[in-house]
């Protein structure tokens, strides 16, 4: 997609992705198609050096794995560029980086299930009130988002239609994405009990899994077994 006069549209898609996985791949291909994106930026939270390696990854491996996912799709770009904040706080985070790149425009993608909670991060007005939001509404969430005490604050703000979010100060819209029972701590106990799990993660990101030995797997894994399935 050309932005216009070097202006481009990007979609900041936050979470830990400890591990990416297809339902982040196929989440961001929604937000990007749907809202007209030239990028989506995978922002890969630093987390915290305090927490378990058994059950939380390195923020280097992470970027390295979302780099491996969003291989052969150049719209996807992954950034560490929290690390370089103060603190992680959203609503601080993307005023920091509308600061950096005052030329581009930015909206803020969740999912429906944490519009649903939306109310109970900090200064969660505050990035209502000033960023565009695209929502992405996964199947059984909807019904909850929409009662949350965040989707009645921000009710003047709804927008039908993604595309008419375009050039706004701030508002927020649904995207409808298919119905996947992926999560990353599933894939993990599914890769602890020794299956593979290649439908719902990139090869190449399970591969360099049990090649490193995150998480406790190991390391020199089984060779996999044949597909039985296409992709």
């Amino acid at each position: 997609m050309d932005g216009q006069a070097g202006k481009k549209r990007i979609g900041i898609f936050g979470g830990s992705f400890n591990p990416p996985h297809y339902g982040h791949f196929v989440a961001a291909f929604f937000a990007y198609h749907y809202l007209k994106l030239d990028e989506v930026w995978l922002m890969v939270t630093p987390g915290s050096p305090l927490k378990d390696p058994a059950i939380y990854a390195s923020l280097a491996d992470r970027m390295e794995w979302c780099g491996l996912m969003a291989e052969g799709h150049s719209w996807i770009v992954p950034t560490d560029i929290e690390k370089t904040f103060p603190d992680t706080e959203t609503a601080h985070s993307l005023q920091r980086i509308k600061a950096l790149y005052p030329d581009d425009e930015f909206i803020w993608i969740m999912g429906a299930d944490n519009l649903a909670h939306f109310h109970e991060w900090k200064n969660w007005q505050e990035i209502i009130d000033n960023h565009e939001i695209a929502v992405l509404a996964r199947a059984g969430y909807r019904d909850d988002a929409l009662a949350s005490p965040a989707a009645h604050y921000a009710a003047d703000k709804y927008v039908e239609h993604a595309a008419d979010l375009v050039g706004r100060k701030s508002g927020w819209c649904f995207i409808d994405t298919p119905a996947f029972d992926i999560s990353s701590s599933g894939i993990l106990a599914e890769l602890k009990a020794g299956k593979r799990n290649i439908r719902d993660m990139m090869r190449a990101v399970e591969e360099s899994i049990l090649r490193k030995g995150a998480y406790g797997l190991t390391p020199s894994p089984q060779p996999f077994p044949p597909l039985t399935f296409s992709l």
